[in-house]
């Protein structure tokens, strides 16, 4: 917009031409030395311009234009600005001589300047309204925010006479959108928290809607199941889909399924399960809790689950009772422990399974002042606070709020802004305690037996159902000519000789269908490394629970020889006697 100037009839002065906004008409010139006044007062200003031609219909509409907030400009067809309303002035602070023309372009923010100066100029050419917004500077130095309309205007004759704008201060309101903006930014970083936290659980995190649909599931979940993250899951159908049984090996029925019960309003914790998962069709032991999420008002909208695989304690429990001949308690619930610490490595938030294992001052303390001995803790995640995305694992001795030193392992990531900046890091944590015990436990119990089986002075073989060689003593060495690391690993069919094969594979098969289904001592031929044929008896023992035999081996092939040795003497003794032609008298 810019300053459009006439020369005053006979005065040999220039006039200002003001179009006054709302009529489309032309008012008359308000006279002024506008060269040479110097800054007159704003008051002055506005009695000039307050009637400006003396017509009434003129000064009702000036006192309209000029006693509203919106400020007002007006410009002519060479689009200089001929006209501002009082409002605008008092905005400004300054006369209007100073803004007409380009005078008031000063003000425009210089980031802002060349896109409005675009915008305005190309709707002026092709004469169309148009909607900007800029930073315009107040009278106090700030600047603030400006809504521009401008729409064309024309006399009674049609001609295009220029335009007139109207201004409104939009400052607040760009303020609180701004605010909003940055609500929806915190939004989006604890949504961030929040995913991050999920993902990096190693159990499987679900989360079911109102209508019965899985919306939500971690990596973890979806690798189990071999599921799609963009397709949405009916619950009872997957349920349906499932061979899922009781901790006492009944079938399950789908209704029973965690999910559906907590959308139903009940909260599951720690419910074992055994279910046959799809991406390895082995059969899985679980554990799963699940709730059901309300709203404010108290109706629920949905239900998340947490499911934690203990088939490796399930296991380590079998293998302890096989080994031991004992059972042994072993933890099959293991509540997660999740903390987040900043870029100084202080604690800033937990979970209540964190608190209750740090105690409730652990908010604001080092993460180094729980550490037992020295630890390599720090150097190990050392690349994660240097931004690295990676889960780092690390296996750490904890002292536990009543003191006692606990060995947790740990699943670590980072955490960073919108920006990318790491803020610091957040990790989940496991009590692997008794684990780490119970496999120690285990080792010992496991040497204790491999002590007994090589001190039992006789030729042993630990069998798998397969007929593969699992153990083997010292003492097979003189029975077959292998020596016991020659044996691991390998058939035992292929020690048998052809004609004792078939009895001692029928005798290996039955002996597992069950008890009392083969003998437990028979006799065998065994080929050792010579190629010898070995007169053998077997003493054969199921270890319980298990289908594996342990296989004691007694070599008789001296004594075999030895009988049929004798019983060669005494035929040919017998034949000579019953062929002699003399009485033959033995005494």
């Amino acid at each position: 917009m810019a300053v459009r100037t006439k020369r005053g009839a006979g005065t040999g002065k220039k006039a200002d031409r003001r179009v006054l906004p709302g009529s489309g008409s032309v008012g008359k010139p308000v006279q002024g030395a506008r060269s040479r006044r110097k800054e007159p007062e704003i008051r002055n200003e506005e009695e000039g311009r307050a009637n400006p031609g003396g017509r009434d219909g003129d000064l009702r509409f000036q006192v309209l234009v000029d006693s509203g907030q919106a400020l007002i400009w007006a410009s002519g067809p060479d689009k200089k600005c001929d006209y501002f309303n009082l409002p605008w002035l008092r905005f400004r602070g300054r006369t209007l001589e100073q803004e007409l023309g380009d005078g008031w372009i000063e003000g425009i923010h210089p980031d802002d300047l060349k896109s409005f100066i675009g915008r305005y100029q190309s709707a002026f050419d092709r004469r169309e309204c148009f909607s900007t917004e800029f930073r315009l500077r107040r009278c106090d130095g700030e600047f603030r925010w400006i809504q521009d309309d401008g729409t064309p205007r024309v006399d009674g004759q049609g001609n295009f006479r220029g335009y007139i704008g109207h201004c409104l201060d939009v400052t607040d309101r760009k303020r609180a959108e701004e605010k909003n903006e940055s609500l929806l930014v915190a939004v989006q970083n604890e949504k961030t928290i929040l995913l991050t936290l999920i993902n990096s659980i190693t159990d499987e995190v679900w989360f079911a809607d109102s209508e019965g649909r899985f919306t939500l599931a971690n990596p973890a979940a979806l690798k189990e199941f071999a599921l799609d993250p963009d397709r949405l899951v009916d619950v009872e159908t997957l349920a349906k889909s499932l061979e899922v049984f009781r901790p006492d090996g009944s079938p399950r029925p789908a209704e029973e399924a965690p999910p559906l019960r907590a959308l139903s309003g009940e909260v599951i914790r720690n419910q074992e399960e055994i279910i046959r998962t799809p991406s390895t069709a082995e059969l899985r032991h679980r554990q799963v809790s699940a709730a059901p999420v309300r709203d404010p008002e108290g109706r629920i909208i949905g239900a998340v689950s947490v499911v934690c695989d203990i088939t490796d304690i399930k296991r380590a429990e079998v293998n302890l009772r096989a080994l031991s001949r004992r059972q042994e308690a072993i933890i099959t619930a293991v509540v997660d422990i999740i903390m987040e610490v900043n870029t100084e490595k202080v604690y800033t938030w937990a979970n209540p399974a964190g608190l209750e294992f740090f105690g409730g001052d652990v908010i604001g303390k080092k993460a180094a002042d729980f550490f037992v001995g020295e630890q390599e803790t720090y150097i190990i995640v050392k690349p994660l606070f240097n931004g690295k995305e990676d889960v780092f694992y690390v296996e750490s001795w904890q002292r536990r709020k009543d003191g006692e030193k606990r060995l947790l392992a740990w699943w670590c990531h980072v955490l960073k802004d919108a920006e990318g900046n790491v803020t610091g890091a957040l990790s989940t944590a496991r009590d692997i305690t008794e684990r780490v015990r119970a496999e120690a436990k285990l080792q010992e119990s496991k040497a204790l037996y491999e002590s007994i089986f090589e001190a039992t002075g006789t030729a042993t073989l630990l069998v798998e159902e397969d007929t593969t060689i699992v153990m083997a003593n010292r003492e097979c060495l003189p029975v077959t000519g292998y020596r016991p690391e020659e044996l691991v690993g390998t058939r035992w069919p292929s020690y048998v000789a052809p004609e004792s094969l078939e009895i001692m594979l029928k005798h290996h098969g039955l002996r597992r269908e069950g008890r009392g289904r083969a003998p437990d001592k028979y006799e065998v031929r065994l080929v050792n490394k010579k190629g010898q044929a070995r007169h053998v008896i077997l003493n054969i023992t199921m270890i319980p629970g298990t289908k594996r035999s342990v296989v004691s081996m007694l070599d008789v092939t001296e004594r075999k020889e030895a009988e049929e040795a004798l019983r060669q003497s005494e035929d040919k003794y017998r034949t000579l006697i019953e062929n002699a032609g003399e009485a033959i008298f033995v005494v």
